[in-house]
């Protein structure tokens, strides 16, 4: 490796830590802060809203926790698919469940699109529903208050297409690009984004392709907003096969 790639390569280790630093310390210190209120015992209906609050930043830790673990196996190759045969529907209802808070406090609109009959297909039904819901979780951190985030699910004849929709920010040539990169921040979006290590887009990718599908993203340009898009083939292994 040269010097330059070597010196890129440690840039690149300290803004990550850097990052990770303000990503835990943000949520760590409103837990804190609530800590403190409920120490002094306000009533009901206060208390009840602190413990929201706590609750909601508590699974933001945890999330970024169990992505930081998930890209770590990945790049170990420790990760190993409990593959099943399932209704894809169900993971991306799933999905949409799992995501609607963070939604509904940035009051999105959100659509969903989908075959009346089953769609089913043999993968590991935790992590694609882990997929879906970092794509929801990107659009709704990059889409303004009040925007739109429309879900689909295509059933194609050799392939299903889960695709995520918004009318945020949108995305320049080279944020495109760059988007699926661990700990990418888009330069234009960091006025706007609510913190994050880029790190959700650049992990769906990785688990798409250990079950041989692909991520895929589009945008007509800054303020346009971006379509996400996974595609999986069709496969049901036969009956016993599975």
């Amino acid at each position: 490796m040269s010097a330059r790639a070597l010196r890129l390569a440690d840039k690149r280790k300290n803004e990550f830590i850097s990052v990770i630093g303000h990503e835990l310390r943000n949520p760590l210190a409103a837990l804190n802060g609530g800590l403190k209120l409920l120490s002094r015992k306000p009533e009901a209906t206060r208390a009840e809203q602190i413990h929201g609050h706590m609750q909601e930043q508590m699974e933001h830790v945890i999330r970024l926790i169990d992505d930081l673990l998930d890209a770590y196996r990945i790049a170990q190759g420790k990760i190993n698919l409990a593959k099943s045969t399932f209704d894809l529907r169900e993971a991306i209802a799933s999905a949409v469940e799992m995501t609607r808070p963070v939604i509904e406090e940035r009051e999105h609109a959100l659509t969903l699109r989908a075959p009346e009959t089953p769609c089913m297909i043999f993968a590991d039904k935790v992590r694609l529903t882990q997929c879906v819901s970092n794509l929801l979780n990107n659009a709704a951190k990059y889409t303004p208050q009040g925007g739109r985030i429309d879900v689909s699910l295509e059933a194609r004849e050799e392939a299903y297409r889960i695709s995520v929709a918004d009318n945020g920010l949108g995305l320049t040539p080279e944020g495109a690009k760059a988007i699926f990169e661990m700990v990418e921040q888009i330069e234009e979006h960091s006025d706007h984004a609510h913190g994050g290590l880029g790190i959700g887009l650049a992990l769906a990718k990785q688990l798409m392709e250990l079950h041989g599908g692909d991520v895929t993203v589009w945008s007509d340009g800054p303020g346009r907003g971006s379509v996400v898009s996974l595609e999986l083939t069709r496969s049901v292994p036969a009956p016993g096969d599975g």
